[in-house]
């Protein structure tokens, strides 16, 4: 049996091509949404990271074996090329923020004068807020 291939998606390619040189963009989940579906098979992205915000909703995530449901204000980060996927309900909403792999080890090289030791640190999770404003809290903090 031939073993399965997880697709490397560069939305910049795929999606939008405004994308294809940028180190850094946001885009509503309701517009990939409307290109990718609700229900985005599992893939990964080599040299960029992501953050998922999902406002309100029922959102399920694959990340790399680990598998979460959740409902309501929710953050799932991915490194590059960890495997993932995610089915969210025709209520979803929220944002996905998509950084390169070269503008985040600046950020932290920066930041804490090393980015090899903290950037092989990082690894995908999932987080639950019970509510959005406690998300922007923690993001304002």
């Amino acid at each position: 049996m031939e073993a399965l291939t997880i697709p490397n998606l560069n939305i910049g390619k795929v999606y939008d091509s405004r994308y294809e040189e940028s180190e850094f963009h946001v885009e509503k989940l309701d517009s990939l949404a409307l290109f990718f579906g609700r229900n985005m098979p599992t893939h990964y992205h080599d040299r960029y990271y992501q953050i998922h915000c999902i406002l309100e909703g029922n959102t399920h995530v694959l990340l790399d074996e680990s598998h979460y449901s959740k409902h309501g204000v929710t953050l799932f980060f991915t490194p590059p090329t960890i495997p993932h996927s995610f089915v969210t309900d025709d209520h979803a909403s929220g944002f996905v923020i998509t950084a390169s792999q070269t503008l985040v080890w600046r950020l932290l090289d920066i930041e804490i004068g090393r980015n090899d030791v903290a950037s092989t640190a990082m690894q995908p999770f999932v987080l639950r807020y019970p509510k959005t404003t406690d998300l922007f809290n923690v993001l304002s903090s």
